[in-house]
């Protein structure tokens, strides 16, 4: 019997001794990871936005909006903006109308350019949608988004 419970005590040294070298590895490669300069080694590869976005003036469906688009680094080209009318649903944010328009652009480093552009919403849209601004390269990866806000649409009466 007391080699049984002599036997149970070593056994019980050697499990918590393992299991304090064990925790005290897994604590320094934890510490190791959060230490490091860049864990997931990511690549910002756009530092564009928009910025000020306004609604100038409003006529009915007719829509005129100002915003600032800038850049901090690099220089950023084939970009072009627009526009998405989004509604809430259900099912989250649907995009009801959208514009890209026709303007090829390059921004350069710490540059900032103002866009004032004219936008009609589709006559048979009814409800309430949020106007969104977006940047985006040619190949259509988005670059930046800005917020004009909510407007009220009465469709044909």
């Amino acid at each position: 019997m007391k080699n049984y419970i002599g036997s149970v005590k070593s056994l019980f040294l050697l499990l918590s001794i393992s299991l304090i070298f064990g925790l005290g590895t897994n604590i320094q490669i934890s510490n190791a990871e959060i230490l490091s300069d860049n864990p997931g080694n990511f690549k910002i590869l756009s530092r564009t936005s928009i910025q000020n976005p306004r609604l100038m003036s409003r006529t009915e469906n007719n829509f005129v909006i100002s915003f600032d688009m800038s850049n901090k680094e690099g220089a950023q080209p084939d970009l072009k903006y627009g526009l998405q009318l989004i509604e809430e649903s259900e099912n989250g944010q649907v995009i009801a109308d959208e514009k890209i328009f026709s303007e090829i652009f390059t921004l350069g480093p710490n540059e900032t350019i103002t866009r004032e552009v004219n936008y009609t919403a589709p006559s048979y849209l009814v409800g309430e949608y949020s106007i969104w601004l977006i940047i985006e390269n040619s190949s259509g990866l988005n670059q930046g988004v800005g917020t004009v806000g909510k407007v009220q649409l009465l469709g044909d009466d």
